[in-house]
């Protein structure tokens, strides 16, 4: 009885399907995890295949804009003429297009940021006729953060020097030998936020943490970084921008749970909260070219909302013709005067494939 039954079992094991699995990356080590069966992979694959569409800047000339999004492996950049256009694919590279802006105002020129097989060491490029043209090294790590206010210069960060530290350069990328380093720093988070607008200074953040971040006031010409405020503070500025008149406008957190949009004097550091918004973090703004209003997003409990400002008076109103959503991307269209008709943006939605 006993024999009978071990070889009943013994044919039961035999019989029984070995169920296919999902192979694991080698990269990965996978401890208590159990194995995936590959129908279970096959029935979610559906809504893991979407796409997005991120905003990355206005074309001043022809007032479309440019967006990356993901038709092939990787995402592309693809211009939309107007609202409801289709878009028209411009670069056709194997890796993704991880940024891409317009010379502001001028337009005359797109720079790129790719990297190559994912391996985050970005380079600079420009765009022409579908083709990019090699303005970096090609093994630094390298990031483009501000044009001008005149859109001839570019400013961005690169370890060309040491391979670590991110040091902020300047360049027309019109002429690549126009290259100069303004200034060396210590550590990788920092950045230029905006060029003030007669162009011979700018704004350099130094990203510490989600809860610190100091900001300078970079002379352009010498390399000059001057303190904003007080360092031994830890506040968050979640963006710097300078008006048409010199004002400069940012989001803090100083004195309060959320982030703010006010006024921040270069001098003496004070930060002036401008906009009413007590309980929500203002997520990011932009100002029109002729700063006659300011459009900003507030992150009420998940939900952005959209809201105008008029600098002189003080006075806010809200967007309430869009759909519930996050607001990924915000910019003004250059030239607008217009705020009724100005604003392009970048809600966070997929579709399927």
């Amino acid at each position: 009885m006993r024999l009978r039954l071990c070889l009943l079992a013994a044919t039961a094991a035999i019989a029984a399907p070995v169920l296919a699995q999902v192979e694991k990356p080698a990269a990965l080590v996978a401890d208590g995890i159990p194995p995936v069966p590959s129908d279970l992979a096959e029935r979610t694959r559906p809504y893991m295949e979407f796409r997005t569409a991120g905003l990355q800047g206005w074309n001043p000339q022809t007032r479309g804009i440019a967006i990356t999004t993901r038709f092939a492996n990787v995402p592309q950049v693809h211009e939309v003429a107007r609202p409801g256009a289709a878009r028209r694919q411009i670069t056709f590279e194997p890796d993704t297009i991880s940024g891409a802006s317009y010379a502001r105002r001028k337009g005359d020129v797109m720079v790129v940021q790719k990297d190559i097989g994912g391996n985050e060491f970005w380079q600079l490029y420009t765009l022409e006729n579908g083709r990019l043209n090699l303005l970096t090294d090609g093994k630094s790590r390298n990031s483009l953060n501000a044009w001008s206010h005149d859109g001839q210069w570019i400013a961005y960060t690169s370890t060309r020097r040491n391979g670590a530290d991110n040091d902020i350069y300047l360049m027309d990328p019109r002429r690549p030998k126009s290259d100069r380093l303004v200034a060396q720093v210590k550590g990788g988070g920092w950045g230029v936020s905006d060029f003030a607008p007669d162009g011979r200074s700018a704004i350099a953040v130094n990203y510490i943490s989600v809860t610190d971040a100091d900001l300078y006031r970079l002379d352009l010409s010498s390399g000059r970084m001057t303190p904003i405020g007080d360092h031994r503070q830890e506040i968050a500025y979640g963006g710097a921008q300078y008006a048409p008149d010199g004002t400069l406008w940012v989001t803090s957190d100083e004195g309060s749970d959320f982030q703010r949009l006010g006024t921040l004097d270069p001098r003496t550091g004070r930060f002036t909260p401008v906009t009413p918004e007590q309980r929500w973090d203002v997520e990011n703004f932009d100002i029109a070219d002729d700063g006659s209003f300011i459009a900003y997003t507030v992150n009420e409990a998940g939900v952005s909302r959209l809201k105008l400002m008029d600098p002189r008076t003080r006075q806010v109103r809200e967007v309430r013709a869009l759909p519930n959503g996050t607001i990924g991307g915000l910019e003004i269209a250059p030239g607008a005067m217009s705020a009724s008709r100005s604003l392009r943006l970048a809600p966070q939605r997929t579709s399927t494939r």
